[in-house]
């Protein structure tokens, strides 16, 4: 679906293409699933899926590095 957007970053197939310059061999979509159960949870783009994994799958971590961004970020502020 030329319309789905990373749940994530929320960019398009299109989008995440021109990002990586055409660099494309793995394609642009991860398949995300629960470590634990193994369930499907959707399709994420390389960088989101990464970016879970290196926080391991932890909403604590996930929201405690948001809060530090917000925190530190000028601009948010």
């Amino acid at each position: 679906n030329a319309d789905y957007k990373c749940p994530g970053c929320e960019l398009t197939k299109e989008q995440l293409m021109q990002r990586q310059k055409g660099n494309v061999k793995k394609g642009v979509w991860c398949i995300d699933h629960n470590h634990s159960t193994g369930e499907f949870r959707g399709y994420l783009c390389h960088k989101c899926n990464l970016t879970l994994g290196n926080a391991n799958d932890n909403p604590v971590v996930l929201e405690r590095l948001a809060n530090y961004v917000r925190k530190h970020d000028k601009i948010l502020s």
